[in-house]
């Protein structure tokens, strides 16, 4: 009797699955529901309702008073739901909003700049006050915002980071997060434009710096010169030229960002290579913050990478030699001229 009760109250081993992937259990999920995501923004300007469709998903800007409203009508899977519920799957909520901000951005800047308005502004996730996901007339109050601590950092670095490209990569980062990618673009070039003078860098001019301390013998090196160039001619193209960056392409910012990154981190640093290191935790944070803020949990491009992840074979990189490390690396930092002529379409 006593081996038989041990048996019956023995805990159970869960089996480990095969294999997982971040938000498999809603990416598989059959069962939708509609849902409407409300998330309550507070702005100084006046904006005028408007309504459009995103990949066949019904997006609404409301103001009233000083309150802007931007409601998304779609379908999200009933398990998502159900975790919503019990608050977990949270980020996936703030996944679903990421990818409208880009086009609700350029209707607030096409009136800014048609009406005049000197308050209004681009939104982002850190603007919203509250956010709400409904199912008919339950509603459920997602958390957010939250604050988020600082970012852990080395002691040897402390007194060592305080320098001005270091200062103005951080404020790039920021126009980033604010939708803000023509002053975005702006702030790296002052940022690597002041890195150059502060290691007196051979050349005259940012054009022959660039060509003279990054020579093509090497992957990561061609790669970063030629980001680098053509990083300065959008920079010069909205500064003398009055272009703007599509509010739909703030991916060349991410580029950008790492392009930038790797150049303050890189052996040019002669003068405080402590505040490379510095730079390279700041674009770690960056990676991290993008994660917690949804720009990595759209279910909706998971699932198409899914798809086709089970269509195509798996290619494994095994890494033996510097140049493995150098294509594994800076072959997804590239900004190929493919994706220039995207960037620099009207």
């Amino acid at each position: 009797m006593l081996t038989r009760l041990r048996e019956l109250f023995r805990p159970r081993k869960k089996e480990l699955p095969e294999s997982y992937f971040v938000g498999e259990e809603y990416i598989k999920d059959p069962r939708k529901m509609d849902a409407e995501i409300e998330a309550v923004f507070f702005t100084g300007g006046s904006i005028a309702n408007t309504e459009f469709l995103l990949r066949g998903v019904r997006v609404r800007l409301e103001q009233s008073g000083s309150v802007l409203k931007l409601k998304i009508n779609r379908q999200i899977p009933v398990a998502l739901w159900n975790d919503l519920r019990k608050h977990k799957g949270e980020k996936y909520i703030l996944g679903y909003i990421w990818p409208t901000l880009p086009k609700v951005n350029k209707e607030i800047s096409r009136q800014k700049y048609e009406n005049g308005h000197l308050l209004l502004r681009p939104v982002s996730v850190l603007d919203i006050a509250f956010l709400t996901v409904a199912r008919g007339s339950r509603k459920i109050r997602i958390r957010w915002p939250l604050a988020v601590r600082n970012f852990p950092f080395p002691p040897d670095i402390e007194n060592k980071r305080d320098e001005i490209y270091v200062r103005d990569f951080i404020d790039a980062v920021d126009s980033y997060f604010r939708g803000s990618y023509d002053d975005c673009m702006r702030k790296l070039i002052t940022s690597a434009e002041n890195f150059f003078d502060k290691n007196k860098l051979a050349g005259d001019g940012f054009r022959e710096k660039v060509r003279i301390n990054f020579p093509e013998d090497r992957l990561a090196p061609r790669v970063l010169k030629n980001n680098l160039l053509f990083i300065y001619k959008l920079r010069n193209k909205i500064v003398h030229n009055d272009f703007r960056i599509n509010p739909t392409k703030g991916w060349i910012c991410i580029r950008a960002i790492g392009t930038l990154k790797y150049i303050l981190s890189s052996p040019l640093n002669s003068t405080n290579p402590l505040a490379g290191g510095y730079a390279t935790r700041l674009h770690m944070q960056f990676g991290m913050l993008l994660e917690y803020m949804g720009g990595h949990a759209n279910l909706d491009e998971m699932e198409v990478m899914f798809k086709k992840a089970r269509s195509e074979p798996s290619q494994d990189r095994i890494i033996h030699t510097p140049e493995d490390v150098d294509n594994w690396m800076f072959s997804s930092l590239e900004i190929t001229n493919k994706m220039q002529s995207v960037i620099l379409a009207p």
